[in-house]
């Protein structure tokens, strides 16, 4: 449980320096690869661990990544 803080405190403190950081096409681009990879996290989380894991760490990411696209 801890190392899942870790890595979800990590991920948060990325996206908020991409956010501050980086103009907005590199912004852009940045957050969907975060996003990308987050899901394929969640991927291989549901398929190793508990299938919850799609619901509650990918469904967050897939919205975020659709809102990327349509911006």
């Amino acid at each position: 449980m801890a190392n899942q803080g870790v890595y979800n405190g990590l991920f948060g403190l990325l996206i908020l320096i991409t956010m501050l950081l980086l103009s907005v096409p590199q912004q852009t681009l940045m957050l969907q690869l975060e996003m990308l990879f987050i899901i394929i996290v969640a991927v291989y989380g549901s398929l190793t661990a508990s299938r919850k894991i799609i619901v509650i760490q990918g469904l967050p990411a897939i919205i975020a990544l659709i809102a990327l696209y349509l911006k």
